[in-house]
């Protein structure tokens, strides 16, 4: 009986938990240096067909050219469903 009262707490807190958030929706991409390394962000600047967001992600490669990839890599998009 106590492992199953253990187990119900345990559920009740993960369904008490928040979701995970979502990334942000901006209208156009972020400026260059705004992006730290693996973040990811949505944009909704009408490149993607409708119904589709462009998602932009800073590549996780490291790089010494500062001037190129101010990030800290080189960003990738691809469009994504909404």
């Amino acid at each position: 009986m106590r492992h199953l009262l253990f187990a119900l707490a345990g559920l009740a807190a993960l369904a008490a938990a928040p979701a995970a958030a979502a990334p942000p929706i901006f209208p156009t991409e972020p400026a260059s240096g705004t992006l730290r390394v693996g973040q990811r962000v949505l944009v909704d600047d009408g490149v993607c067909k409708a119904g589709e967001l462009r998602e932009v992600v800073v590549n996780s490669r490291k790089t010494t050219d500062k001037a190129k990839y101010a990030d800290g890599g080189p960003r990738v998009s691809r469009c994504i469903k909404r």
